[in-house]
């Protein structure tokens, strides 16, 4: 069939926009996209988010780096090692298991 050019140029106008719009919202939903995000966290606790990030990455040493700076690190309050332990994943703990140094509250 054929159609007017108004309708094909609307019906470009129309592509294009959803086009910015899934561009756009890519761009903006960038910083939220990550599970661990540090957006809304507080400055004091970033460290605890990013070590938790760094311990779930696909690389084997930034993993590895990751777990060995949580057991060493003993400054932590309460609550801070029960997110750890909440969220954090099987390999992690068990890296955590097996260091001498890691503080027992990361075990529930």
């Amino acid at each position: 069939e054929n159609y007017g050019i108004t309708y094909q140029a609307r019906k470009e106008l129309h592509k294009a926009v959803r086009k910015v719009l899934a561009t756009s919202a890519k761009i903006l939903r960038g910083p939220f996209a990550d599970p661990f995000s540090t957006v809304d966290v507080e400055d004091h606790e970033c460290a605890v988010w990013l070590l938790l990030r760094k311990s779930q990455s696909g690389d084997r040493a930034a993993r590895l780096q990751a777990v060995q700076e949580m057991s060493e690190t003993h400054h932590w309050h309460d609550y801070q090692y029960r997110i750890i332990a909440q969220a954090c994943d099987l390999r992690t703990l068990i890296g955590l298991a097996r260091s001498k140094e890691s503080d027992p509250r990361f075990f529930l």
